[in-house]
């Protein structure tokens, strides 16, 4: 079989898979190229100036002369600008419209009834109770989400106010984050709340501070932050589910009533909730733990409030 090469990439070709314009043999790639370089050469612009008036004299190899003044120059540009200012915000809505549908999916999951059961549902609340006593480590995540994309589309999904713990010497420490969402507490940012020298303590870690027990401010937040746990939040959630709708999906029981949804695995780990009864559409993640790993901020060189 007689084998060519590509003329303008050395690609050696079939004769059943290349193009040839009578001298040469293009491959299919080379071959769009090489006709737009024969018309260029033919057509294509062969300098731009500008005469005395300010026009825009563009001169074509075949002969052809354009002339645009500036106002339509300036016009083109805007043009230009904003058809490019349409299509970034085409992208824009098109990627937080898909990002939006995702999460919205991601988020409604855990709490579709496949199949309805028999009962009243109490054991769905139960089993979501019992991770309080059947763990000590605990990691809570509420954290708000937009209802509708209009509303999601300048919001931030990762606003959150979460809550967990872990052991550092025998010693049960509570760790607290803030981030665009404060769960009433009036804080941002993150909290430790431990025992230092007997007594307890509030770290301010994003503000290199340790407030002691009788401070003005561990008076003011220690209520709040002590009740931002599992068993507390959980409680009055299961309350508003009693006697709802039950049913179970590939992975969890479901009991929902009157805009909360509660959806649990079958050892109560993890716990989903979905509360969309307030004016806030919230949503609150259990996770529970053997064991932690997690450890306190070097707090040394803090500033110390008594």
């Amino acid at each position: 079989m007689k084998t060519v090469k590509c003329h303008r990439c050395g690609k050696e070709l079939r004769t059943d898979d290349y193009n040839t314009d009578g001298k040469a043999y293009y491959c299919q790639w080379c071959a769009p190229i090489a006709r737009q370089e024969e018309w260029n050469a033919q057509h294509g612009c062969e300098s731009i100036t500008t005469d005395k008036d300010g026009n825009i004299v563009r001169k074509y190899r075949d002969g052809r002369t354009t002339v645009h003044t500036p106002k339509q120059v300036k016009h083109s540009f805007w043009r230009t600008v904003i058809i490019l200012l349409l299509l970034a915000a085409a992208v824009f809505v098109g990627i937080k419209y898909y990002s939006y549908s995702k999460n919205e999916s991601n988020l409604l999951a855990p709490f579709e009834i496949t199949q309805t059961e028999s009962g009243d549902g109490s054991n769905v609340i139960s089993t979501a109770l019992s991770g309080s006593s059947t763990y000590e480590i605990y990691e809570l995540t509420v954290s708000p989400k937009k209802e509708g994309f209009i509303s999601s589309i300048f919001s931030s999904s990762s606003d959150c106010a979460k809550t967990s713990n872990f052991t550092v010497d025998g010693k049960t420490v509570y760790r607290y984050y803030f981030s665009g969402y404060d769960f009433g507490t009036g804080l941002e940012g993150e909290f430790y709340l431990t025992d230092i020298n007997g007594k307890r303590a509030l770290i301010d870690d994003d503000h290199g501070k340790v407030y002691m027990e009788g401070s003005e401010f561990f008076g003011k937040h220690i209520e709040k932050l002590e009740a931002f746990n599992p068993a507390t939040v959980l409680k009055p959630l299961t309350e508003k589910v009693s006697g709802g709708e039950y049913g179970i999906n590939s992975q969890y029981y479901v009991l929902k009533k009157d805009g909360v949804s509660l959806s649990c695995s079958g050892d109560g780990n993890p716990i989903n909730v979905l509360d969309e009864s307030g004016e806030e559409r919230l949503s609150y993640k259990v996770q529970y733990y053997e064991s932690s790993m997690g450890k306190l901020p070097n707090y040394s060189e803090y500033e110390t409030v008594e």
